[in-house]
């Protein structure tokens, strides 16, 4: 997570891709458990 090395748009693109993935996968997948529990 640093946002000072910006070479590219490539590695904003995978940052901004790759960080609401996770964000989203887990919020799913605590709502899903949560859910089924």
């Amino acid at each position: 997570m640093s946002p000072a090395p910006r070479p590219a748009r490539t590695s904003d693109a995978t940052a901004s891709a790759t960080a609401p993935a996770p964000s989203s996968a887990r919020t799913t997948r605590d709502s899903s458990s949560a859910r089924r529990r």
